[in-house]
């Protein structure tokens, strides 16, 4: 056990070692873009500090706020129990992903390294994952101590990280289960234990377990995460620790261990086996309405028409892969975009500059999600060995059609929100031309890319140059900005796509 430890934390510094020589000369903008979000989160904080320490409104009686019954703070603990479950969702996914799907999970599989210690490994990645969550978030409420609020910045830091480590625990104990019941047991006889799900057919139902699984494990955390909150309550409101908190913790910890230790047996004695069922459950797309599944790679899309039929199998091979590894993303957006419902709502037009709105989409696009970049990572694992040889100019195409989808999850619900909300409801002037400009602009730096030639890492930068200047533009004139961008969609529907590349034809696409 310890010769096996050794070797997975030895090849996990040698990673990090890697990791860190290769990003050396790339640190400066994740370093700004981290300190720019530090810097927005102490600021919000700082901002919102009265709101957070005043009682809530729902301590309002006929005669007045009785101060007595609802300490200071307690506004700042409901908000932290709310951004702590929140988190959890995300995390639980990512559970899923840390334990089966990730890439230093598959390539630590087929090592002679036995399930116990690498179960360590994935536990310290889970928590190190959930420990870096809170740590920002906990950004939040840190002006709390300098606002008169010390108690309850404690209580609602103590609320992040007691929720995201009960949320690893919990998770990682769902998930495992949950693959266990997929592991069949051939010397078991029938009688004695019942019939397994393991025994059946991954496609034709019991491989969903995957699907609701997270579920689940979410609506643990939560209720873990909710007794939490409570027990914070009790030294906020007495303003010491009781013994109602210590009796609760012990028992919230107890459970969290139980949660460990059950998942690290189930895991040491059949992980391997767990691992190929996800594979195999992986592999097939699961409706929840029809009595079969179908392969995900065989299903028709939208957005491939049109395309020739090499291009066609590796936009397929990219939106899987895509799709599979980046549910937890799809949660950001949604939170993207409540954040800017919330915006448009309470800001007043003068608040917020038509250009400012216009170009929101197209930054975060361009500078922090960056489809392109990722899908030209995507792309390079298309040269399986056993595939089906693809042309350049075919997984070009299919990089600027997947480019596009993603552009489209974020800049289409967000033109619509800004027509319902300026346009519809405050009957806003401009609110029309925002909402096209607010769309327009990320197809435009996708148009632009498609034309342009994207060598090196020029998917790393070019985004946010091409963002950049449409933004000077838009600053100087919205409707230029807007009949630049349309020039730009219509180059790339009609002008011939430049190669990234002038390699021959090598390029594989797995079926």
């Amino acid at each position: 056990m310890n010769t096996n430890l050794l070797r997975v934390l030895s090849l996990r510094a040698t990673q990090w070692r890697n990791r860190a020589a290769a990003r050396q000369t790339s640190r400066g903008l994740p370093l700004i873009l981290s300190l720019l979000g530090a810097a927005a989160l102490l600021f919000g904080g700082h901002l919102l500090a009265p709101t957070l320490l005043a009682p809530p409104l729902e301590a309002a009686t006929a005669r007045g706020l009785d101060a007595t019954r609802i300490p200071a703070g307690q506004t700042a603990l409901e908000a932290a129990f709310w951004l702590s479950a929140l988190l959890a969702s995300v995390l639980n996914f990512r559970v899923m992903e840390l334990l089966f799907r990730r890439a230093d999970a598959l390539a630590l599989q087929p090592l002679p390294i036995r399930p116990a210690a690498f179960f360590i490994d994935r536990t310290l990645s889970t928590l190190t994952e959930a420990t870096l969550s809170a740590a920002a978030a906990s950004l939040f409420f840190v002006p709390l101590f300098w606002r008169g609020g010390a108690a309850a910045a404690a209580a609602a830091i103590a609320m992040l990280f007691g929720a995201l480590w009960l949320g690893a625990g919990l998770s990682m104990c769902a998930m495992v289960l949950a693959g266990r019941q997929l592991v069949h047991e051939p010397h078991t006889s029938s009688a004695s234990s019942g019939p397994k799900l393991g025994g059946g057919d991954l496609y034709g139902g019991t491989g969903q377990i995957f699907l609701y699984a997270p579920g689940v494990g979410l609506a643990a955390v939560v209720i873990a995460a909710l007794f939490w909150k409570l027990l914070l309550g009790e030294p906020l409101r007495l303003g010491r620790l009781s013994e109602p908190f210590l009796i609760g913790s012990a028992l919230l910890a107890g459970a969290w261990a139980l949660a460990m230790l059950t998942s690290w047996r189930t895991f040491a004695l059949h992980y391997h086996a767990m691992a190929a069922r996800f594979r195999e459950a992986d592999s097939a797309e699961f409706d929840a309405v029809l009595d079969y599944q179908r392969s995900s790679y065989e299903a028709a899309r939208r957005l491939e028409r049109g395309l020739r039929p090499g291009a066609a199998r590796a936009y397929r091979a990219l939106v899987l892969d895509g799709d599979r590894r980046l549910a937890a993303g799809r949660v950001g957006y949604a939170v993207i975009l409540v954040l800017a419902a919330l915006g448009l709502f309470t800001l007043d037009a003068s608040a917020r500059p038509s250009w400012a709105v216009a170009l929101a989409p197209a930054l975060m696009l361009a500078t922090i999600i960056n489809p392109w970049a990722r899908v030209s990572r995507q792309a390079a694992r298309l040269n399986a060995p056993a595939a089906l040889p693809l042309a350049r100019r075919d997984i070009d195409a299919a990089i600027f059609r997947v480019a596009v989808r993603e552009v489209l999850f974020l800049a289409l619900p967000f033109a619509a929100l800004v027509a319902l909300i300026p346009g519809l409801l405050r009957s806003e002037s401009d609110a029309w031309l925002i909402a096209t400009a607010s769309l327009a602009f990320p197809l435009a730096l996708a148009g632009a890319i498609h034309v342009l030639p994207l060598r090196g890492n020029a998917s790393g930068w070019l985004p946010a140059t091409l963002a950049a200047a449409l933004g000077t533009l838009a600053m100087l004139n919205l409707p230029a900005a807007l009949a630049a961008a349309l020039v730009l969609i219509g180059a790339a529907l009609f002008l011939p796509q430049t190669s990234s590349s002038s390699a021959p034809a090598t390029s594989r696409s797995s079926a």
